[in-house]
């Protein structure tokens, strides 16, 4: 296999259970990349907290942030971006209002601020926006023109409440990440354009290189990475991912704490080590 473009997850790929990137693993990225491949996060995370890992790793590569609906050039300039349409994201506010969920909505941008909200809500929420204070922004009406190309609208709140959110708005108009924290009892709803997803992010950026699908390597461990692993030349899920996501992965390999990410690129790319 002939891989020229390499898509990685951050947290829980990358990252052991620690939220740390094991030596092993940085140094197999690093070797990746010095052989000409081009190596990029594709990530949930926005754009300035993927930032801190692409420097850790010395990455160069535009980065696709945001659950996949924004690449994004480390200098800040936006490459691609699939954004909700005024009505979905009308629909979307609307219907977390009426459910108590005060919503959230990031901006398809590459600098602050790119968080906006109208209410801090659930203590998890006000955990969050405190947390990326600086890059928020709170106004009267999320759906009044002040939120540039919002690519996502999420909610983060009780598991309960969040989750028959989810079953309620699951009818095909939105792509609905779920994300629970079970120590917390808490869990976040995330809520894209129906197309968007770190496969479409990918394929943006493999077109703007020149990249053929087959020429694609993606590891992921959550459910976020379930299209992008099913797109992907060869698409690997690590030990400690979701079950459905090693059930639809062309590979199984070893898991975060392992230094997955390290085994598959030493097999694939680094001529075993």
């Amino acid at each position: 296999m002939n891989f020229r473009l390499v898509a990685l997850d951050v947290d829980g790929t990358l990252t052991d259970s620690r939220g740390e990137i094991p030596a092993r693993v940085r140094q197999a990225v690093g070797r990746t990349a010095s052989r000409g491949v081009s190596v990029t996060l594709a990530t949930g995370r926005r754009l300035r907290l993927a930032l801190p890992v692409a420097r850790e790793l010395g990455l160069t590569a535009p980065l696709v942030t945001s659950g996949g609906p924004l690449v994004v050039e480390q200098t800040g300039r936006v490459l691609y971006r699939e954004p909700l349409s005024e009505e979905q994201l009308r629909r979307a506010v609307a219907f977390l209002r009426r459910r108590g969920l005060p919503p959230v909505a990031a901006a398809g941008r590459g600098q602050p601020p790119d968080v906006f909200y109208e209410e801090e809500g659930h203590p998890a929420q006000r955990f969050f926006l405190e947390r990326n204070d600086g890059f928020t922004r709170r106004v009267a009406d999320l759906t009044a023109g002040e939120v540039p190309d919002p690519v996502r609208v999420f909610c983060l709140g009780e598991r309960e409440a969040v989750h028959r959110a989810w079953r309620e708005l699951s009818d095909g108009a939105f792509r609905l990440v779920l994300n629970d924290d079970p120590q917390g009892g808490t869990a976040a709803l995330e809520i894209y354009a129906p197309g968007a997803s770190k496969a479409s992010g990918v394929r943006a950026l493999a077109a703007h290189l020149g990249v053929a699908r087959e020429e694609i390597l993606a590891v992921g461990n959550q459910l976020n990475d379930l299209e992008l692993i099913e797109f992907a030349g060869w698409g690997v899920a690590v030990g400690n991912a979701v079950a459905e996501l090693k059930d639809r992965a062309a590979e199984v390999t070893a898991s975060s704490d392992e230094a997955g990410v390290a085994v598959v690129l030493e097999k694939y790319l680094l001529g075993g080590g």
